[in-house]
């Protein structure tokens, strides 16, 4: 998708924390932005048919603040879709990292 919409970008983008690293799906190369695609299963998404509640959706969300956090810290935008959405509505995923680069450039 990122492609598509001529963003350049790096996959799998490591901060270090603490003792270790905690590595962001992508970081766009022009913007202080990264993003997170959130799978529907292993995070849990409310409005996708996986809501079964398990031990690894707990580790996950502990994970997704702590990532959440590490960004604002760093001075970072992180942006978060579920699967479902990156499949089912990519206009508006496209609209919501168009609308944070716009953003991020006027700012």
């Amino acid at each position: 998708m990122l492609k598509g919409m001529f963003i350049e970008f790096e996959s799998e983008h490591p901060i270090f924390f603490i003792d270790g690293w905690k590595v962001f799906d992508f970081k766009l190369e022009d913007y202080p932005i990264l993003i997170e695609t959130d799978g529907d299963f292993w995070h849990g998404n409310p409005d996708a048919d996986t809501t079964k509640k398990r031990y690894h959706i707990l580790k996950a969300k502990k994970n997704d603040m702590m990532k959440n956090w590490i960004a604002r810290r760093n001075g970072l935008v992180l942006l978060r879709f579920w699967e479902k959405e990156v499949f089912e509505k990519p206009d508006l995923v496209k609209d919501e990292i168009l609308a944070a680069v716009h953003k991020s450039s006027t700012a």
